[in-house]
């Protein structure tokens, strides 16, 4: 059984730190939401119709949507051309590559390039769905 070389680990690291990072600012939001959501139950048990009133979302206007940023189409497009560029690499590896280790790395990027490629694609024909249904 061949072992894979220490450097190898870098783009799982890298590739690592961002989902960890979106699995801590999910988890940071719904402890906000059941903080909330705790607020307005004691706030309601006291009566408190004031404080209720308070802490309601305020909607936005028809004139001014609101933008929170989370595009699916922008995220689908990085996505893809993440996977893509990771394919290209991949391919130029194993194609190019002399070296069994370098062929190896290659098969390596293909195995982070097809999951990123297919959710790129993914998000893309989500956002044009969604679009074409509202």
């Amino acid at each position: 059984m061949s072992h894979l070389p220490f450097w190898v680990a870098i783009p799982v690291v890298a590739l690592l730190i961002p989902i960890a990072a979106i699995v801590a600012d999910a988890v940071k939001k719904i402890k906000e939401r059941e903080h909330v959501h705790l607020e307005r139950l004691k706030a309601i048990e006291m009566g408190m119709t004031d404080v209720l009133a308070r802490m309601a979302p305020e909607e936005p206007t028809p004139a001014a949507p609101k933008k929170n940023g989370r595009n699916p189409g922008r995220h689908g497009a990085v996505w893809t051309g993440v996977g893509a560029g990771l394919l290209a690499a991949s391919l130029f590896t194993m194609i190019l590559a002399t070296d069994s280790d370098f062929h190896q790395f290659g098969i390596f990027l293909m195995f982070w390039a097809l999951p990123s490629l297919g959710v790129g694609i993914s998000l893309l024909i989500y956002d044009s769905r969604v679009k074409r249904d509202a």
